[in-house]
């Protein structure tokens, strides 16, 4: 299962992560099936503005066997406070047939727990 979708395949994934100063990469590849991949690129740039106040932009890049770089791409916001945290994304690229895909999300830590809520 990836994403919800039976692959009907054995599936394998690595990832490399990256990190300097507040900018950070990560790659991921992933099977899909037999003959195809998932190849992600997510560069991050992350500042503090307050003690208790941060905030990250970035980027997902997805490459499938069958697409370039570039085909689908998501912009990625977030803001930090303290132990909470909101995010967005918005979907661009050439791929996408002209559909606005957003993203919100909400998260925290609360002692030993964390949650997450989207839409």
């Amino acid at each position: 299962m990836l994403r919800g979708l039976d692959l009907d395949s054995p599936q394998f994934w690595g990832q490399a992560d990256y990190t300097a100063g507040g900018f950070s990469t990560s790659v991921w590849i992933s099977s899909l099936a037999s003959t195809s991949y998932e190849l992600n690129l997510v560069p991050n740039y992350n500042f503090a503005v307050s003690e208790n106040v941060s905030i990250d932009v970035g980027a997902i890049f997805y490459k499938y066997e069958d697409t370039d770089f570039g085909d689908y791409v998501d912009l990625t916001a977030g803001v930090g406070f303290g132990n909470y945290y909101v995010g967005y994304m918005h979907t661009i690229g050439s791929d996408y047939d002209d559909i606005d895909w957003d993203y919100l999300t909400f998260s925290g830590e609360f002692g030993a727990f964390s949650a997450l809520v989207g839409y």
